[in-house]
């Protein structure tokens, strides 16, 4: 079966949980016309069941509680002077 690459735009804020293809697989984490955007490679078929991911934005120097997280990118704003991370868990 063929794949695809999707994206997945997000807020400024906290915590996501977005519907992805079961297996997709993250490739990217930045910006698209200033919007924060994941891009993951999925199954477009339609009978592949689709699951809810969560992730955490945090920017530098603020407090992380979860635990089991993975890295998956960072993001830069205002010439570098606001640096966010995103994780997902």
């Amino acid at each position: 079966m063929p794949l695809e690459v999707w994206k997945y735009p997000i807020d400024m804020k906290d915590f996501h949980l977005i519907d992805m293809p079961l297996g997709a697989q993250i490739l990217c984490f930045q910006f698209q016309k200033e919007v924060p955007t994941i891009w993951a490679l999925v199954n477009p078929s339609k009978d592949i069941e689709k699951v809810a991911r969560r992730f955490r934005f945090a920017g530098t120097g603020h407090t992380i509680d979860e635990t089991g997280l993975q890295y998956i990118g960072t993001i830069q704003m205002l010439y570098g002077n606001l640096v966010y991370h995103l994780f997902e868990y």
